[in-house]
């Protein structure tokens, strides 16, 4: 089996065998159509994920209730036995490989949004008219028992369609957690007071799906071990109750997550929380199991700690979420011996949270460009070209690296032409901050599988028409990215780019006092890593707030310490920089003075590379533009843009 015994090794939950102990959670991604039939995107998504050898998928939340009771606009919809034939179709292709699949079947309750409802409102144990979560009214009785019988009538046509089993939502806020949590269910029938009886909705579910579906079946439950954020919630003592509860009633597994909670970082880890970070709720559940198994959950990345926690006993599977975007075959490259082959996931949010949920979009990666297209490109299935070329990409940065990726794999003889002594470009300055080390081996990754491709790469070379030409290419890659922005202040030459230190931020002295003009989010990061060297900081913006375009999770964790361990000043305009600070003015016209010893100025770049195009093109040679060359953005923006022109090269 090789280095990770306990991670890959079988496990028998239920009556169903798993082939290892990795489970996909489940995450919504926005795939299915807007009708809420599973669409040919979301089938292809899953089914990458099975042929990259994860033991057990968990389908997005699913909706009992149709339209009502959803999240996000698009989820697939359990409430009908017309969706049959698309389930179907998924199981069938998911077992092609060996994963099995269940559905986690849902309802939001007043985390319900109308909007997606033609404006009508959820409904929850006791209503709720507070502005936290959206408004909703009190279900009645009858409700209450109509909503169990939509759960197990689900289960009902997920088994006939041929899917392995359900996971009955019970935590995250939505309506069956409501119902746990002693804040928020004031009921005084059957279904609310006791801890027995706030946990009756999710029982009487489960054993109803245990005596209308066959053993062969599996229930998970997707259980709040603990409320965070609320007053009067579920304790760790009240989950494990619930756990027991969950057993008793027939649930085969328990995946143990949070209940309430208010801030999105505290439900999707981000860069600056630890791998594991809720293990500690999935531990004295594994204790007091008799027969269903217990899965962990909470940004489990190294294959060591997993197997780890696995072996201590600790858990019984562990759920790798994210990481399963960024890469799908982490399972199959640990079954190898290829884990060094792994590409990590960066936990930016960027692709997978804000733009599938923020931003209304489906989901994305920032370093894996076939997520979310799985239906249109295979990674590893990637089509030959017609005809082999030489392509010569301008630029090692990580959408050079990318475009040369793709295009070796289509056949083509690819030299990267590198001005500077080493390839990764920003990448090599993003990974300097605090809590970004995971760039510097997402750096590595992409630099390794050059190598792997055995990819030509000159290195110290400045690309020219002439150069470019002698080297005998039918197409070229401009892959330049940018270059800061020197901003047009009296005095800018006794201030240093921002670029200039993160480039060396190694040598910096252990203390002064820093102006950082620019507070956008490669400002912030460099006040963080100034504050963190000991200097005084105080950021200089002229926009009325910091850190603007950071993605929205990340950029809590960093405005947060930034106003608590620096000086932020916003809303005023630079005057002059001079020896020993830097002269303002405030939005009210007075001038104010930021004594410094360092200014670092921090104002944004622009891209460059439009010159050696628009040359190339005029000599004849086919020419293409990627990443910040085209068009300023971030890494999901370079490595898409990539393989878009990789895939017409």
């Amino acid at each position: 089996m090789g280095k990770y015994k306990s991670l890959l090794q079988p496990i028998q939950v239920g009556s169903i065998k798993l082939k290892n102990r990795v489970v996909m959670p489940p995450m919504a991604n926005n795939l299915s159509n807007a009708d809420g039939t599973l669409s040919t995107a979301s089938i292809a998504h899953y089914t990458e994920r099975a042929r990259g050898g994860v033991g057990l998928i968990v389908v997005e939340c699913s909706a009992v209730d149709f339209p009502h009771g959803l999240i996000v606009e698009r989820q697939p919809k359990v409430n009908t036995m017309s969706v049959m034939p698309d389930w179907r179709r998924l199981a069938e292709s998911v077992h092609s490989f060996g994963t099995k699949i269940i559905a986690q079947i849902h309802h939001g309750g007043f985390l319900a949004n109308p909007d997606y409802n033609n404006g009508e409102i959820s409904v929850s144990p006791s209503g709720y008219e507070g502005d936290l979560w959206f408004p909703s009214r009190e279900m009645s009785h009858e409700e209450v028992k109509e909503a169990i019988e939509k759960h197990i009538f689900a289960a009902e046509m997920l088994y006939q369609a041929g899917m392995d089993g359900v996971e009955v939502h019970c935590s995250s806020t939505y309506l069956i957690n409501e119902f746990l949590t002693p804040e928020y269910n004031h009921r005084t029938d059957e279904y609310g007071g006791s801890l027995e009886n706030r946990a009756r909705i999710l029982t009487e579910i489960i054993e109803g799906i245990k005596k209308r579906c066959p053993d062969n079946f599996m229930v998970s439950a997707r259980l709040a071990i603990e409320d965070l954020e609320i007053p009067n919630g579920l304790s760790i003592d009240d989950g494990v109750e619930i756990a027991r509860l969950c057993e008793k009633a027939g649930a085969d597994m328990i995946n143990c997550t949070i209940g309430f909670f208010q801030s999105q970082h505290i439900d999707t880890e981000s860069q600056w929380q630890d791998e594991g970070g809720r293990l500690y709720m999935a531990v004295p559940v594994k204790k007091v199991m008799t027969t269903a198994k217990v899965a962990a959950v909470g940004k489990f990345r190294s294959p060591d700690f997993m197997d780890e926690v696995i072996a201590d006993g600790q858990t019984d599977l562990v759920c790798v979420g994210r990481q399963l975007f960024c890469d799908p075959f982490f399972v199959r490259k640990l079954e190898c011996g290829k884990d060094n082959e792994i590409r990590p996931c960066l936990n930016c949010n960027d692709g997978c949270v804000n733009e599938a949920l923020v931003r209304h979009g489906s989901v994305r990666c920032a370093l894996n460009p076939y997520t979310g297209y799985e239906h249109h490109y295979s990674e590893h299935n990637v089509p030959a070209a017609g005809i082999r070329k030489r392509v010569a990409v301008v630029g090692g940065g990580i959408a050079g690296m990318q475009a040369a990726i793709i295009g070796a794999k289509r056949g083509h003889d690819v030299t990267i032409l590198e001005a500077s002594n080493t390839l990764g470009g920003q990448m090599i300055l993003a990974g300097v901050a605090p809590h970004k080390n995971v760039i510097k081996r997402a750096m590595d990754w992409f630099t390794q599988e050059v190598e792997r491709l055995a990819i030509k790469v000159r290195l110290n070379t400045e690309a020219t028409v002439q150069s470019i030409q002698a080297l005998g290419v039918d197409e070229v890659v401009v892959a330049t990215g940018a270059k800061p922005v020197k901003p047009n202040i009296k005095g800018k030459e006794k201030a240093i780019c921002s670029w200039e230190v993160l480039s060396d931020a190694s040598t910096l002295p252990k203390s002064g006092k820093a102006a950082v003009i620019g507070g956008g989010a490669v400002g912030c990061e460099l006040a963080l890593i100034l504050e963190e060297q000991g200097f005084e900081v105080t950021i200089l913006e002229k926009l009325n707030d910091i850190c603007c375009d950071e993605e929205p999770m990340h950029r809590v964790f960093i405005e947060k310490y930034l106003r608590e361990h620096t000086k932020v000043v916003t809303d005023i305009t630079v005057n002059e920089i001079k020896d020993n600070g830097v002269e303002y003015e405030t939005k009210d016209g007075k001038t104010q003075f930021s004594e410094a010893d360092m200014i670092i100025t921090a104002c944004g770049s622009y891209s460059q590379g439009a010159e050696l195009a628009e040359r190339l093109s005029e000599n004849g040679v086919l020419t293409y533009m990627v990443g910040d060359s085209t068009s300023i953005g971030n890494l999901r923006a370079a490595t898409r843009s990539a393989m878009d022109v990789a895939y017409i090269l």
